[in-house]
């Protein structure tokens, strides 16, 4: 028998999952025990940290990020001295950022001590057509944390995102949504609102 007690994450609202593998003498013989470790409800960041609101223009690739098209990986964003990691799933730049087709996204910086509350896409200035998109928690696009929003058939419009039970130090996705008109979506830029 064996009792495991594990104390809550202090610095998380999400609860934390994994296990201990318990060997015996017989190399082929092991226990998988799991573990799941609560979230602390009450966290709410340091104190004395600046809200912070980042401004990432797609329309230049001085960055260097990939040119190919339904591109992958995680690349970064240079922004006033601090390197800034963002992933994409099917996204590639040109004359601005595309997120390609119905599952496709693009990943979100997760800062420490930070949790993104709203996501502001500034739609390219050539659009002319509706488009669907909504931030998840996964890049699988089934934990949405904001509305599914239609992209107006319009150029250089803002689509606002509130974010609802965001958590800290933690990636969010800007995914591609089925049941809109149009494929890709075209970013000029995205500006997002971190609270501390």
């Amino acid at each position: 028998t064996l009792q495991v007690k594990i104390a809550a994450n202090d610095k998380s609202r999400r609860a934390r999952e994994g296990y201990i593998k318990v060997f015996t003498g017989d190399e082929n013989v092991c226990k998988m025990i799991p573990v799941v470790q609560s979230g602390n409800p009450d966290y709410e960041g340091p104190e004395g940290l600046p809200i912070l609101d980042l401004y990432f223009d797609f329309t230049t690739n001085f960055m260097g990020w990939p040119t190919a098209s339904q591109s992958t990986g995680e690349y970064v964003y240079p922004l006033d001295g601090v390197d800034y990691s963002f992933e994409f799933g099917r996204c590639n730049m040109g004359k601005y950022l595309v997120i390609h087709n119905v599952g496709a996204y693009l990943g979100l910086p997760a800062i420490e001590n930070y949790r993104l509350t709203k996501v502001t896409a500034v739609v390219s200035s050539n659009n002319s057509k509706a488009r669907g998109a909504a931030v998840s928690a996964d890049p699988a696009g089934t934990i949405l944390v904001s509305e599914d929003i239609e992209w107006p058939a319009a150029p250089s419009v803002e689509v606002v995102y509130e974010l609802e039970d965001t958590q800290y130090n933690t990636r969010y996705y800007l995914i591609n949504t089925p049941g809109h008109p149009s494929g890709g979506l075209p970013t000029a830029a995205v500006i997002l609102h971190y609270d501390p």
